[in-house]
């Protein structure tokens, strides 16, 4: 299995809880959902309003090349969405850790032991707009699993797709003390102020 790119994204959501495992896996139904949204946006325009536009329009040439260009772009990211795939998974019984990534370039991942690991980490996160405005929304808690050193931190979210907001600080307490008593690591809850990274929302 091949390494990892350092910047690669991770997308997990917790999928399945036993008594000795536990599943994190991507939300592709998000995502799959953002790629049929992108493709009816370009591929509708095109062809509802560019296409039927007469030839002879000085535009309508370069219009078509930019919109079936996104179009195909579009196309594209659906089927990577379709196709791509990341599980983490938690076993207590060998106390492994294991993350693999699964797209149409190949196979990628890790393995690591929960001794590589040294807390689950919960902080506010403030939600912005794509373009970075701040909304009334009101901030979430988000969670990273955090190895030795800060060597490796990996995002995780609870189940259902829906993060926890800010007045729900006992139920964000309870998902990272689950995940730590799993790992037996702790959990370091920061404080506003140390993170002031923002998410799209």
């Amino acid at each position: 299995m091949r390494a990892l790119p350092k910047n690669h994204a991770y997308n997990l959501f917790l999928f399945r809880e036993l008594k000795d495992l536990l599943e994190f896996r991507n939300n592709r139904a998000y995502s799959i959902a953002l790629g049929l949204v992108l493709c009816l946006f370009f591929w509708g325009i095109y062809l509802s309003v560019i296409f039927p536009l007469d030839d002879e329009l000085p535009l309508k040439s370069a219009l078509s090349y930019a919109f079936l260009m996104m179009g195909g772009i579009s196309l594209l990211a659906l089927f990577l969405f379709v196709s791509a795939y990341q599980c983490l998974t938690l076993r207590r019984v060998n106390r492994s850790v294991e993350y693999e990534c699964h797209s149409p370039g190949g196979s990628k991942g890790w393995k690591k032991r929960f001794g590589d690991f040294l807390a689950v980490q919960m902080y506010l996160v403030v939600v912005t707009t794509p373009g970075g405005r701040l909304t009334k929304k009101p901030p979430i808690w988000c969670f990273d699993l955090v190895g030795l050193n800060n060597d490796l931190r990996i995002p995780i979210h609870p189940p259902g797709h829906r993060p926890f907001k800010e007045n729900q600080e006992e139920e964000a307490t309870a998902f990272a003390e689950k995940i730590a008593r799993f790992m037996e690591i702790k959990v370091e809850k920061l404080s506003p102020e140390v993170n002031t990274e923002a998410i799209t929302g």
